[in-house]
């Protein structure tokens, strides 16, 4: 499967944070059918890639991205900013005073203005717009997954979590009537077989389960706790970067000092 969606031009982060949000909504509906109509199981299995080659993925993933990004207008409303922006504020506790320090430094050498911490309790708006343009062009540094692995394994476990939330209505939705749907069929289709009994009751506690997790695990905190870690982590390849900039002149010097003695 992972090979397929490869092959129609889901890239990684398309494929954890936006497509499986999604198929993790429809999943009960599909554990429902394999169980109780495992020929039509079959069936569809085999019309995958079929749907998928018509553009199937493509609309769920977008489905996930667009519910996504309506539950992170409202987690940037609660803080007035993006963590990243937060977590740059003089104000703001999240970092040590060295390390934003250090940060601060960084950006400041790349041309953007740094507001001081007076400046920034006397416009704190102001500061905020300083702070989201050094953060702007901080994205743009780190999109290379090979220079910053982590960056992207973190903002991936924030985008998946993030949609996920976004989609929680339909995904309760989902495992409500499919529930009811399954309790159903068992109570009609059971009769005295006890090994379908104890799989139908398996797959009962499954959904309720899915239920309860949908409603007491995928809630804001756990989007905030995710938001977090990418900002952080994002925020830390300031000092990547400056890092590679001091190994590259001296990988320069080292290379045109080879190149003179071999003269």
């Amino acid at each position: 499967m992972e090979n397929l969606l490869r092959e129609l031009g889901l890239d990684r982060y398309e494929r954890q944070a936006r497509l499986k949000p999604a198929l993790l909504a429809l999943l009960p509906a599909l554990v429902t059918l394999a169980v109780w109509q495992p020929r039509v199981w079959t069936a569809l299995s085999g019309l995958v890639s079929l749907l998928a080659g018509c553009g199937l993925t493509f609309l769920m993933a977008k489905v996930a991205r667009y519910r996504g990004r309506v539950v992170e207008r409202d987690l940037v409303a609660s803080y007035g900013a993006r963590l990243t922006e937060v977590f740059l504020r003089h104000r703001d506790p999240s970092l040590s005073a060295a390390t934003k320090a250090r940060y601060h430094t960084f950006l400041a050498a790349r041309s953007f203005r740094i507001p001081t911490p007076d400046e920034e309790r006397a416009a704190p708006r102001d500061a905020d717009s300083h702070y989201r343009a050094a953060v702007d062009w901080l994205l743009e540094a780190t999109r290379g997954e090979k220079a910053y692995p982590l960056v992207k394994d973190e903002l991936i476990d924030y985008g998946f979590r993030r949609n996920l939330l976004g989609l929680k209505p339909v995904g309760i939705l989902v495992a409500l009537v499919v529930l009811a749907a399954h309790l159903w069929l068992a109570a009609v289709n059971l009769g005295g077989d006890e090994t379908r009994f104890w799989t139908a009751t398996a797959v009962a506690i499954a959904m309720a389960g899915v239920v309860a997790a949908w409603t007491f695990v995928v809630r804001m905190p756990f989007l905030e706790d995710a938001s977090r870690s990418y900002a952080i982590r994002l925020l830390a390849a300031c000092d990547v970067i400056a890092a590679a900039e001091m190994v590259k002149p001296q990988k320069t010097g080292v290379a045109r000092k080879a190149a003179a003695t071999a003269v």
